[in-house]
């Protein structure tokens, strides 16, 4: 686990300039907004600036267990369930599945939700394809985000001799439920802080990201056993958790 925190943290951390490295940029911990006047006179907020002095909070052990207590198994479960269908893109599982995730991201007030539609050419056996990548983001007008991905179509694999298809359980039902089930968790919280960036969950389809992912890769990876009956809840909720506690340090949450 404490592996997995390191490697997600690096990830985030890795696109930022050390500031520390450049003395003409202050630290400051309080992360106010900070503004400058452009050539009008006007105040404006100096988003860049304000990129370089970011600093996490750190929860006390209290606080970080009130929010590793908000993960829940049944509720996860719940979410989980719809997704774990194949759903290639183009198909009508995955408009279900797409379907599902923005309905559940719809429910929570505040939610701006986009979908960005585009046609490519698809591996044997699809030739042109519709890929749709699902975009929500609170407080869409703030001028930085911290941003969480993961893709929500499923592998094309030819069916095995009883019928099997591939459902990608890890590849990514699950990172897909993981961050719903962290938007309804932490959402009051986001809600309520007044803050020069926020936060977008990004769906993708037949986009490249960057995969978090244990190492050895997981035995049934891109295989048509990558399905519940192989997945490992235990190890599933001490992530959900470990990224919660990232997402309330990284956004300051008054949790």
């Amino acid at each position: 686990m404490q592996l997995f925190k390191a490697i997600l943290l690096a990830y985030v951390f890795y696109f930022r300039k050390d500031s520390s490295k450049d003395k003409s940029v202050p630290v400051n911990n309080n992360v106010g907004p900070t503004t400058n006047t452009n050539e009008d006179g006007a105040i404006t907020n100096n988003w860049v600036l304000n990129q370089e002095i970011h600093r996490p909070k750190n929860l006390s052990n209290s606080r970080l267990k009130r929010v590793a207590d908000m993960a829940n198994l049944t509720e996860l479960k719940a979410i989980l369930t719809p997704i774990l269908v194949p759903r290639v893109a183009g198909t009508p599982g995955n408009e279900a599945v797409r379907n599902h995730i923005i309905g559940r991201l719809q429910s929570l007030p505040g939610w701006h939700i986009e979908s960005h539609s585009f046609t490519d050419t698809a591996p044997h056996p699809f030739r042109e394809t519709n890929f749709t990548n699902i975009i929500a983001t609170h407080n869409i007008n703030a001028p930085r985000r911290l941003v969480l991905a993961c893709h929500h179509d499923s592998k094309y694999m030819e069916p095995d001799t009883t019928g099997k298809m591939f459902v990608g359980a890890t590849d990514s039902a699950v990172p897909c439920a993981m961050l719903i089930h962290l938007a309804e968790n932490l959402h009051s919280y986001i809600a309520s802080k007044s803050l020069d960036f926020s936060v977008s969950f990004v769906f993708t389809s037949g986009v490249k990201i960057l995969h978090l992912i244990p190492v050895p890769f997981p035995n049934h990876w891109h295989k048509l056993t990558d399905d519940e009956s192989n997945l490992h809840y235990p190890t599933i909720m001490n992530l959900q958790k470990i990224v919660q506690a990232f997402v309330a340090e990284y956004m300051r949450l008054d949790v």
